[in-house]
C-alpha cells in the first residue's frame, strides 16, 4: 500500500536535496525543516561533509507516503445495522 502511495507521490525533486530545496518544495522556511527534525517530525538529512547535508529524494517520497498513509479516514462501512443489534 505504501508503495502505491508512493508511485502517485513522485515529485520533481531532484536526486539530492538540500535545506532550501526541500524547504522550498515544502513551502517552509529552512527553520521550520530544522524544528521539524528537532521534533522527529521530518527524516535526518545524510551527512556528507562538515557543511554539507543532502536527503535523497527517496526519502522524502517515502516519508510523503507515511504521512499520507497515515492521514487517510478509515474505511466508512455501508452496514446499516445499529450497533446494538449486531
Amino acid at each position: 500500500m505504501a508503495d502505491e502511495v508512493a508511485a502517485r507521490l513522485r515529485t520533481d525533486l531532484p536526486d539530492s536535496c538540500s535545506y532550501n530545496v526541500v524547504a522550498s518544495f515544502f513551502g517552509v522556511t529552512t527553520m521550520t525543516i530544522r524544528r521539524w527534525i528537532a521534533q522527529d517530525r521530518f527524516p535526518k538529512p545524510v551527512t556528507y561533509g562538515p557543511r554539507t547535508v543532502r536527503w535523497p529524494r527517496e526519502v522524502i517520497e517515502s516519508w510523503m507516503a507515511e504521512k499520507a498513509a497515515a492521514t487517510r479516514a478509515p474505511p466508512v462501512s455501508t452496514d446499516t445495522t445499529p450497533p446494538w443489534k449486531k
